[in-house]
């Protein structure tokens, strides 16, 4: 196989670490736009920055503001498209690049430590060597969930996309709230960070369900409980469910 990236966002390094264990640098091509970028990418990688249209794969790597800036001209209709492009629907990536070979991909953030979630979508065009190559490529260093109608994308998005962001908003909270109670910035961060990476790897680790778990530390007439209690009595629930479907319908209205 020979692969194109075009462009690249934060998350693309990961993938290009993925690759190269995989491929053959010889058959990996960066397209980037800035010369200094190049340069950078060619010493580090020893990999090829240019262009190629006689590539079978092109990974899109831009930000949806960019995507209408490249010029798809150059490649033939068969190349097959992997777009990790955020909220761009296939139907408007269709028209851009002349072709229905597209798998739209939606990762989140934890793939740059290769521990993410990716959620994809096949669109119905693409042979299945291109789909082994895909999920051979990243089944290993990723959870893989295949989404059967493009909509549950924009679903997923709301969810899990956005999902470490509302893990981190609330740890963020706990942290100056320990501040607050006049810990250090180190103290704050060290009791607030180990919590959530512990009670996450807990949660990973356990045969029991996350309704049990939280169960099991909001025990009777204690500390939790009355912390619970409060979070209900302000509706926590609904506020954050109704947080959630704004940005369902705001990925929907960009996708559009």
């Amino acid at each position: 196989m020979k692969i194109q990236f075009i462009w690249c966002w934060k998350i693309w390094k990961s993938i290009l670490k993925i690759l190269l264990k995989k491929q053959k640098k010889e058959n990996i091509f960066i397209e980037t736009k800035t010369k200094i970028t190049k340069a950078s990418l060619k010493k580090e990688y020893k990999i090829q920055v240019w262009l190629n249209n006689t590539v079978n794969i092109v990974f899109l790597l831009v930000k949806p503001q960019h995507f209408n800036e490249i010029n798809f001209s150059i490649f033939n209709k068969n190349i097959v498209y992997i777009s990790f492009i955020a909220w761009i629907s296939i139907k408007n990536i269709s028209k851009k690049v002349i072709s229905n070979n597209i798998i739209r991909v939606m990762p989140n953030t934890p793939i740059l430590v290769w521990k993410g979630v990716i959620w994809y979508f096949i669109n119905k065009d693409v042979e299945n060597k291109y789909i082994d190559f895909f999920i051979k490529t990243f089944n290993k260093y990723s959870k893989l969930i295949n989404c059967k109608t493009e909509d549950k994308i924009n679903k997923i998005t709301a969810i899990s996309g956005s999902g470490p962001a509302y893990y981190y908003y609330f740890t963020e909270i706990l942290k100056n709230k320990a501040v607050k109670y006049w810990f250090s910035k180190k103290e704050s961060e060290d009791i607030v960070y180990n919590t959530f990476i512990w009670s996450a790897i807990l949660l990973e680790k356990s045969f029991l369900r996350v309704e049990r778990l939280r169960e099991n530390v909001t025990s009777k007439w204690w500390t939790t409980e009355e912390a619970i209690k409060e979070l209900e009595i302000n509706n926590f629930k609904n506020n954050i469910s109704n947080a959630i479907d704004k940005a369902y319908l705001k990925a929907k209205e960009i996708s559009k």
